[in-house]
């Protein structure tokens, strides 16, 4: 796997081509946390929800969206829930 520079990721995310992009289309499949995390904002979960559900802090839980969201370049709750709806995830 090519390793791409978050930034890259953030820009490829902004100009809307990073599912073409293998490492950042691939990098939710990076952990099954990861893609339960997105996966539940797809659904609309706030933070408090998701940690309620999962037995973990908010601010475990912003800690790994923050994480996500440097992998996968995407900045808002709705990019997230977009690229759940491209891997299927929901």
């Amino acid at each position: 796997m090519t390793y791409i520079p978050p930034i890259l990721g953030l820009l490829a995310g902004v100009v809307g081509i990073a599912d073409t992009i293998p490492y950042v289309r691939d990098t939710v499949g990076g952990s099954t946390r990861e893609r339960e995390l997105v996966t539940l904002v797809a659904q609309g979960r706030t933070d408090a929800d998701i940690a309620a559900q999962l037995y973990i802090s908010i601010r475990t839980v912003r800690s790994h969206l923050d994480r996500i969201r440097d992998k996968t370049g995407c900045r808002r709750r709705a990019d997230l829930t977009r690229l759940a709806l491209s891997e299927s995830l929901v």
